[in-house]
């Protein structure tokens, strides 16, 4: 088997700049994130072989490979390949670069087939590949266009007539980049609302008008149209002259069942019981409490398992956002190693799902909450890996079932304060016993230092308002790690979202 990726992003700044930069292959360690090292090995014309390395993995791995690639200036093309394929069969990458009106489009299509023993097929490696290509080309085309300000070469600006761009954030006066920042509010409703109704799924087979849209969803049409226009404003849908809704690719991910469906997530962040609180964030911040627990007279798990449709909804978001992040994770840490993995408030079970779909040899045990157990078969089915899974109804605040080689809290100790994180931690410790090759896995976010951007600063304030638990630093992490009777491993400069492995002191 094979597949392949094709990821592009538009940079405004000259082409002959582009292509200057990120042929640069001896400056890629700036360029990009994931690259600690870039060493030409040889050069002949327009054919450079060279040795790549990245920054230690989790486990202190350095993975390295040596590429050949060749440009051709002509064509404004680049056709690479891995000499040292590593865990692929082979790997073909080529580049294209284009003029537009709005500057330059740079794209990359990588084609590629996974060894039989690859820790990723080949559908999980795409899925790592597009989720890294999109911070890697944000970063390029930050980078590039900074140095063509810099160099003083007038970046290419939207035709006059293109009006369905909006304004760029950092060009506009403080002011309007603080009004488009609290604006956020509006377009979150409004998209929500529309993934509530089900509109991306209306429109799988073409454009329809707010008319008809409004009577398959028992809508008011004009109300509708207003809605769909705003969310049309930031891309999620587009209108059409004929007066029609139809698809973008932002929209795609609001359908129902799509890989990577947001939709679950979308209509959880504009419910009720989830945005309601913010309305009381100010005395939280005074008071360090939840607001959720204040305006539902409930916690977020109480209010879920009183109100069971909303509690489905975050499940359902959960595990979604479960199955989009955990090709990353398993492509940077060697869980085949393990031969009993056990997920501790893992959901459904998509992480063990994953974790033993590429790791026949193991088994695994999905501890959670009883309401949630009852949902786990269908998926583990799914994955064809329910014969190797006890699933076991419980409470990590109780009790961690021992007998594991792994423990795996997937996302799960960020929405716990510390002394309940201590409570978990040490239950997995006494599950651990006097297993000295055993493991605590933990995946989450290490909060970036200082103005870094790190998407987990912005879930942190959610875990502050309706749920009570923290983001943490790497600081705030090995003491935690240490209360509870664990020594941490992570290498200095691991990525924001990483596996801390937890190794019994």
């Amino acid at each position: 088997m094979a597949a392949s990726t094709d990821n592009a992003v538009v940079i405004r700044a000259p082409l002959q700049l582009v292509w200057d930069m990120t042929n640069d292959i001896e400056s890629w360690t700036w360029l990009y994130t994931e690259y600690a090292a870039a060493e030409i090995l040889h050069r002949e014309g327009d054919t450079v072989r060279f040795r790549l390395s990245m920054h230690p993995d989790a486990d202190g791995t350095v993975w390295s490979w040596v590429s050949e690639r060749t440009a051709d200036p002509e064509t404004r093309t680049v056709r690479a390949r891995r000499v040292e394929p590593g865990p692929f069969e082979h790997m073909d990458i080529r580049w294209e670069y284009t003029e537009v009106e709005t500057g330059t489009r740079m794209r990359w299509r990588q084609d590629f087939a996974m060894k039989p023993t690859a820790p990723l097929d080949d559908a999980a490696m795409a899925q790592r590949i597009n989720t890294n290509s999109a911070i890697q080309m944000a970063r390029i085309q930050a980078l590039v266009e900074q140095a063509a300000a810099d160099a003083g070469q007038d970046r290419p600006a939207a035709p006059p007539d293109d009006a369905t761009q909006p304004p760029d954030h950092a060009s506009q006066p403080p002011q309007e980049q603080v009004f488009t920042l609290l604006a956020g509010k509006w377009t979150a409703q409004a998209v929500s609302a529309l993934a509530r109704l089900g509109i991306a799924d209306l429109l799988a087979d073409g454009p329809r008008t707010p008319e008809e849209l409004a009577a398959a969803t028992g809508t008011h049409a004009q109300s509708l149209h207003r809605v769909l226009r705003a969310a049309a404003l930031v891309h999620v849908f587009t209108e059409r002259p004929d007066g029609t809704f139809a698809l973008t690719p932002q929209a795609e991910t609001l359908r129902t069942g799509v890989p990577g469906s947001m939709r679950a997530f979308a209509a959880l962040i504009g419910d009720d019981a989830t945005w309601r609180p913010y309305g009381d964030i100010l005395e939280t911040i005074r008071t360090g409490e939840p607001a959720f627990d204040r305006v539902h007279g409930a916690t977020v798990y109480e209010y879920f398992a009183r109100h069971p449709e909303t509690g489905a909804v975050f499940d359902e978001a959960m595990t979604a956002l479960s199955e989009e992040s955990a090709g990353a994770y398993l492509g940077s840490y060697d869980f085949g190693r393990f031969a009993r993995v056990a997920d501790i408030g893992g959901g459904r079970g998509q992480m063990l799902a994953e974790i033993l779909r590429l790791n026949p040899g193991a088994r695994g045990l999905l501890l959670e909450r009883p309401d949630v157990v009852e949902q786990a078969q269908p998926l583990l089915r799914k994955h064809g890996v329910a014969d190797r899974v006890e699933v076991v109804a419980g409470d990590f605040f109780t009790e961690v079932p021992p007998g594991a080689d792994a423990y795996v809290l997937k996302t799960v100790l960020h929405n716990w304060n510390d002394a309940d994180a201590l409570r978990i931690l040490r239950n997995v410790r006494a599950a651990v016993g006097d297993d000295r090759d055993a493991r605590l896995l933990v995946l989450e976010d290490v909060i970036q230092p200082l103005n870094a951007w790190d998407v987990g600063k912005l879930i942190d304030i959610d875990m502050l308002v309706n749920v009570g638990g923290r983001g943490r630093t790497r600081e705030d992490w090995e003491r935690l790690f240490t209360a509870a009777g664990f020594t941490l491993r992570l290498p200095e400069g691991a990525a924001a979202w990483s596996v801390l492995e937890g190794i019994p002191a």
